[in-house]
């Protein structure tokens, strides 16, 4: 078959011959410098003498991006990819474990962190509202100017923690007459793993006054106290 004739060029010289598309693919690609080299965090980290992917910078991404530069021991570590993206608090649900109850440690923050919580009429309105919400019981509880740090444990007829503190925290905010602009929309909640904790966790928060230089001693802190017996 007659192969097709090519055309000189203006020089008299026969034009090069057309590029392959990969190898143009390629030269495009290499002449494009990388922004940053950047690793996806739900990979396997690379082997030993491997070099990390490069890949662009994409403004809509939907993966997790972070620089070569990062310690490897982070590398495919997934819990630590879900804190960079986690913007909310994450409520887990509650483990029985056998002959022990379950004691939630909660903190919750006031609006913006303003210092309103410290004082006694904001006191005795957190205290009407645990009252009135039987369905978990508050343990031990220190009362921060900007938030609230409290033990709580379900009742036999208990509901899910996310209403009950959505419950007690509108009663509180009607007594305060701030409806709407007194809480934080979230809270922080951690279960302990065994009984001894509460003790130690309890002694803890008790020096949250004294760590912040409110009083010299625990003691001496009028916003604190407990309801009810959780163990």
């Amino acid at each position: 078959m007659r192969k097709p004739r090519r055309e000189p060029s203006a020089g008299g010289s026969p034009a090069p011959a057309t590029e392959n598309s990969s190898e143009r693919t390629a030269d495009a690609v290499a002449s494009v410098p990388p922004e940053e080299t950047c690793i996806n965090l739900g990979a396997n980290p690379p082997r030993e003498g491997r070099q990390p992917r490069r890949s662009r910078i994409q403004a809509n991404t939907h993966r997790t991006l972070w620089p070569a530069s990062l310690p490897k021991q982070y590398f495919g570590q997934r819990m630590f990819q879900m804190q960079l993206q986690r913007t909310q608090p994450v409520h887990l649900p509650n483990i029985e474990r056998f002959n022990q109850p379950i004691i939630l440690f909660v903190t919750v923050c006031t609006k913006n962190r303003k210092e309103i919580l410290a004082n006694q009429h904001m006191h005795e309105a957190m205290l009407q509202a645990w009252r009135s919400a039987p369905r978990w019981r508050v343990g031990r509880y220190v009362i921060m100017p900007d938030h609230v740090h409290l033990f709580c444990a379900p009742t036999y007829e208990s509901e899910p923690l996310t209403q009950w503190i959505r419950f007690w925290k509108r009663l509180v905010s009607i007594a305060a007459h701030m409806h709407g602009g007194l809480w934080e929309r979230s809270f922080w909640d951690t279960q302990l793993r065994r009984i001894e904790d509460y003790e130690q966790k309890s002694q803890y928060v008790a020096e949250n006054p004294v760590r912040k230089g409110l009083v010299k001693n625990a003691q001496d802190w009028p916003f604190q106290g407990v309801t009810n017996d959780l163990l």
